[in-house]
């Protein structure tokens, strides 16, 4: 199978099929959603996928662990790096607009960090 095959129907009993289903349905996944359907090595799955030609980026996200303490914990949501740069481009013609935005992801890997760093 090419790999331009793979990623038009991925396998569904893959679970990098399953992964990049989730992205196009969802249009992004973190490690939680992939915990739903037994993936425990997500970063893996992504790592796997861009081998094979998917352009996936890591976004760094920030959530709170515990309700009392609110500890920030980051962890990273994985989305295709096309609608990541469309999402980007959104959110600048808002602020040209004067319209509020909210705040800009930022990469989770450090070379797509600093691609972005003009950017953000």
């Amino acid at each position: 199978m090419s790999n331009e095959q793979y990623f038009i129907e991925p396998r569904a009993d893959s679970q990098c099929g399953l992964v990049l289903a989730c992205i196009r349905l969802h249009g992004s996944i973190t490690d939680k959603e992939a915990l739903g359907f037994g993936c425990r090595r997500l970063a893996s799955r992504i790592h796997d996928l861009n081998v094979n030609g998917a352009d996936i980026i890591a976004i760094r996200q920030t959530g709170y662990t515990h309700y009392k303490t609110k500890s920030k914990v980051h962890f990273a949501k994985y989305m295709f790096r096309k609608q990541y740069e469309e999402e980007l481009q959104l959110q600048d013609n808002a602020e040209l607009a004067g319209q509020p935005s909210a705040p800009k992801m930022k990469p989770f890997w450090q070379k797509d960090y600093a691609k972005y760093a003009q950017v953000l």
